[in-house]
């Protein structure tokens, strides 16, 4: 698999590996960014096979899983495993 990073466009492929009530992370993620024009997707996944921007890559606070924070033109984010995305 090629390492997902900043500014690359991803097709969520397992909506299972969604972080949706991960606010901290969320948080965290987005703070880092230093804009704040879209919100936490919290209790939602994102659609399989759309086509997202990711914004971030980190570290899941509690192993050592790959969280990526993705977005698409919806003003909303959504935290997700890279497990979860293919590079398109």
């Amino acid at each position: 698999m090629n390492e997902i990073k900043r500014g690359q466009m991803v097709k969520v492929v397992d909506t299972g590996e969604t972080y949706s009530t991960y606010t901290d992370m969320f948080n965290h993620m987005r703070a880092k960014l230093g804009f704040a024009d879209f919100t936490h997707a919290r209790g939602l996944q994102p659609e399989k096979d759309k086509v997202y921007m990711v914004l971030a890559v980190e570290k899941h606070f509690n192993n050592n899983d790959s969280v990526a924070l993705i977005h698409n033109d919806n003003q909303k984010g959504y935290l997700i495993s890279i497990d979860g995305l293919e590079l398109i």
